[in-house]
């Protein structure tokens, strides 16, 4: 009976390693990986981070991770993050820089896990990775268009039903009010009670919650009173089911541009009052 207890406890042990063998040749088969000895040496990599550095792996093996990242790195916080996490046997997980072959950067996401002696000391740092480079360069580039979008332009966000959800610098500035006075309040505080009881108001909002795009020239109300026109377009954004959730309206004030093309205009009419008289003498 305790054979047969022994031998089924050696049976399951041999079913868990199975299985865990073959979940770690899928990771190494499908994704980057890096094994560090506790002086940080790559003792081993797979071919497929070699590659992605353009190295071969007998150009990797047995030489410092830090030969192949900048130097600078180690001033930054996920090296300081890693050898820590290092120091405690904890796993971590970060975006790293290393240097290709060329010169060039890499940004790798790693996942860390320390792989401990029976006595809890560590043997090696086990690293899995995917290249995130692209993914990187186009979120900095977005954010960089974001933020010069925000310095140059006025922004406001909406909630579906209309009220205040955010606005930037510009578009406070430019009505007058602070950002406490609108967060929650209906977008309608901007228009005369006139427009905001109308119709053609409700069909407004109507079409924006279809989420149709709505580009045009408005007449606003800001905090003193005073009309303020608006070159704006008012936007649907998405949620990552794809759902509306938000309305956000990019503007510039155009109100001293109105204000010239309505002088040009009342010109032009006097000068046409002018000619008429002028031909009927």
């Amino acid at each position: 009976m305790f054979n047969g207890h022994l031998k089924k406890q050696v049976e399951e042990q041999a079913a868990e390693i199975s299985l865990l063998r073959q979940l770690r040749d899928q990771m190494n088969a499908t994704m980057l990986s890096i094994t560090l000895d506790t002086e940080f040496r790559m003792v081993a990599v797979n071919d497929k981070f070699a590659r992605t550095l353009g190295y071969t792996v007998d150009q990797l093996q047995g030489r410092a991770m830090a030969d192949i990242v900048p130097a600078y790195v180690k001033n930054l916080p996920c090296f300081h993050n890693f050898r820590a996490a290092v120091s405690k046997l904890a796993p971590v997980s970060d975006d790293y820089r290393f240097l290709r072959t060329d010169g060039s950067l890499a940004w790798l996401h790693i996942d860390w896990y320390p792989i401990q002696s029976g006595q809890g000391k560590l043997l090696y740092m086990s690293g899995y990775a995917r290249e995130v480079t692209k993914e990187l360069q186009l979120a900095k580039e977005n954010e960089a268009f974001i933020n010069a979008l925000l310095r140059s332009t006025a922004v406001i966000q909406f909630n579906l039903d209309g009220t205040v959800v955010t606005a930037n610098e510009q578009f406070l500035q430019g009505m007058g009010y602070s950002l406490k006075q609108i967060v929650g309040k209906h977008h309608s505080m901007f228009c005369t009670p006139e427009e905001a009881s109308s119709q053609q108001y409700k069909t407004f909002w109507q079409t924006l919650n279809r989420g149709e795009f709505v580009a045009n020239r408005f007449k606003r109300i800001d905090s003193m009173g005073r009309d303020v026109w608006l070159e704006a377009t008012y936007n649907p954004v998405y949620d990552t089911e794809g759902k509306q959730c938000k309305v956000v309206k990019f503007a510039s004030v155009v109100s001293d541009q109105v204000a010239r093309e309505e002088e040009v205009r009342e010109a032009a009419s006097i000068a046409y009052e002018w000619s008429r008289k002028t031909d009927s003498s």
